[in-house]
């Protein structure tokens, strides 16, 4: 069944939607113990920015489960590609946070307007823990300049921020563990430190319909769902098993070619 028509318009006047059941309560905790084993064997997910879906074959499950296509079908279209995704973490008690900022601004794509995140929680994501907080409406006043800070805490790559933000407009957007959030490209959002006393942990995917084009030359994108009628973007293989390292070198070296600024989502 497609998300409610509630939901879409929902996304499309505020630029987010979320609250989405995509996922069981047991996959996202299974996803948490998978997540700790290579954890406990190789340490932090730092180094796999980009491809991450496509590394982890039980990622890629997700992605291609029938309610996260058909969540991302209904703000989407049919045909999506994922350019990049990252699993994020914030630890109890962390300092850590995301300042204001919109997702497009360091992509290097046109139209900057055809692309989205979905952020899937893989445990609980509360206001306490830092949930995402999103300014509603602030899609449709286009891109926004943004200060470089370089700030220690900030999680975005370059503490990359928008300044004036209004933020007694903001809403926070709690997830239970399997639920999603969708939000345009183009809004406003933040999410402050983890104040619980459990770990956030959450899966997202930069979104992007395919007559979108990277402004950086050629780069590497996987096919989602639909149809790829453009050939803008190089596709990537679907993962055959769990950790292939033929898969791993393509990660790292579409990290080389493309460092977003931005690092994805909060």
């Amino acid at each position: 069944m497609s998300i409610a028509e509630a939901q879409v318009a929902a996304f499309r006047e505020s630029g987010f939607v979320s609250g989405i059941r995509v996922i069981s309560e047991q996959t996202a905790a299974d996803s948490m113990r998978k997540l700790a084993e290579y954890e406990s064997e190789h340490g932090s997910t730092d180094a796999l920015h980009m491809k991450s879906h496509i590394y982890f074959s039980w990622l890629w499950s997700i992605a291609r489960s029938p309610a996260v296509l058909d969540a991302v079908r209904g703000v989407m279209g049919p045909d999506v590609l994922v350019l990049a995704s990252r699993l994020w973490s914030k630890l109890p008690s962390d300092e850590k946070f995301v300042s204001w900022h919109q997702d497009v601004n360091y992509f290097d794509i046109e139209p900057s307007d055809a692309a989205a995140n979905i952020w899937i929680a893989l445990s609980d994501a509360s206001e306490e823990a830092g949930c995402m907080r999103f300014i509603p409406g602030s899609h449709k006043d286009g891109l926004l300049d943004h200060e470089i800070t370089m700030a220690s805490n900030n999680l975005l790559t370059r503490g990359q921020t928008v300044h004036g933000v209004d933020v007694t407009k903001a809403i926070p957007a709690p997830l239970k563990p399997g639920e999603c959030s969708i939000h345009h490209g183009h809004v406003l959002h933040c999410s402050p430190p983890n104040r619980s006393t459990h770990r956030r942990v959450g899966f997202s995917m930069i979104l992007l319909q395919p007559h979108v084009r990277s402004t950086t030359g050629r780069r590497t994108a996987s096919l989602l769902c639909g149809e790829d009628r453009y050939g803008h973007w190089d596709l990537d293989p679907e993962p055959q098993c769990d950790r292939d390292p033929a898969i791993f070198a393509r990660m790292q070296n579409a990290t080389k070619t493309y460092v977003p600024a931005n690092a994805y989502s909060s």
